[in-house]
């Protein structure tokens, strides 16, 4: 089961696990990822009805996605942080992933650099009411 799981994180980051250490490393990541969002929905879920765009982080990379269950989508996607959400869909999704194709690494996933950073904190401060990880 844990070569399964670090099979499924390395191909969502665009990665092969080179041995077995790597291997016991990506499935812990996602099991402690799994365990930490379940203790942060543990008062409910977070999902409004609405799509919504969403960045996280893992490592050095942000994941620019939609989704319309951001709980279950937070136990998918390897992260160490929820960084922002905003309302839009598929079309604002692909809007944000022309706007920072310059940092492009694979697939959904960008390097965390300028400008994409100050993209984030300005959607951040435009939903203060939300308790970011």
């Amino acid at each position: 089961m844990d070569t399964y799981i670090a099979n499924r994180v390395a191909a969502d980051l665009g990665e092969v696990p080179d041995g077995p250490e790597r291997v016991a490393q990506l499935a812990a990541h996602a099991a402690a990822r799994a365990a930490a969002v379940r203790r942060k929905l543990a008062n409910g879920p977070i999902d409004p009805k609405i799509d919504l765009v969403y960045y996280v982080q893992f490592s050095d990379r942000v994941k620019i996605g939609t989704t319309r269950n951001l709980t279950q989508r937070l136990l998918d996607v390897p992260h160490d942080r929820l960084l922002a959400i905003e309302p839009g869909g598929f079309t604002l999704e692909r809007s944000r992933h022309a706007q920072f194709a310059a940092l492009w690494v694979v697939g959904e996933w960008f390097r965390i650099e300028e400008p994409l950073t100050s993209h984030i904190a300005d959607v951040r401060a435009r939903n203060k009411a939300i308790q970011w990880g």
